[in-house]
């Protein structure tokens, strides 16, 4: 089972994915046009300052110059098919979720949800896969939605973890064990 800083560290990380895409979509198009923007200034430079000395960069300069066109245009291609990359996504997510939560031997609430929210993440991946036209913005906005959701559902996790590390150290009837030196020990 995982710690409770992990399940909080993940869900932080949902929770920010999920605003930035939801909220602010541009600043991901603006960061990858930077990026791009940025190598192929530094490629043509190099490009520029190589070339009195034969152009021993001139291969290097190049390939830097059509990756940094690779990355301004990304955005472009993102925005395309992120219907289609998000259902995929998504309905994975919730099949590994699903068979993560019907692996456990846990009967009680808290499976219960799990496995609602893993037939939810499904479900709504599946719509994203056969109907990639008629999703546009609004998918933008559900997948922001979904992660801040799945930060939520972090959250809460790291505070059932916790209450079940507070209950065992409670609990009076399992005893501790300090040191084991493969002796056997008799109550």
């Amino acid at each position: 089972m995982a710690s409770k800083s992990e399940y909080i560290t993940k869900g932080i990380l949902l929770c920010l994915g999920g605003i930035i895409i939801a909220f602010f979509p541009n600043i991901i198009s603006w960061i990858l046009y930077v990026i791009g923007g940025i190598i192929i200034l530094g490629s043509i430079g190099t490009l520029i300052s190589t070339a009195g000395e034969g152009s021993p960069m001139l291969g290097g300069s190049l390939t830097g110059i059509i990756i940094g066109g690779v990355i301004v245009y990304l955005p472009n291609i993102i925005s395309v098919h992120i219907p289609l990359i998000a259902g995929i996504v998504v309905a994975v997510s919730g099949v590994i979720r699903l068979i993560s939560t019907l692996s456990k031997n846990d009967d009680g609430r808290n499976n219960k949800i799990s496995i609602i929210w893993a037939v939810a993440m499904i479900l709504i991946g599946l719509f994203f896969v056969f109907n990639p036209l008629k999703v546009s913005s609004a998918v933008r906005l559900l997948i922001g939605i979904f992660l801040i959701g799945s930060g939520i559902f972090d959250f809460i996790m790291a505070y059932i973890v916790d209450k079940r590390i507070k209950n065992e150290s409670n609990n009076p009837t399992q005893p501790e064990i300090i040191d084991i030196n493969s002796f056997t020990v008799d109550n």
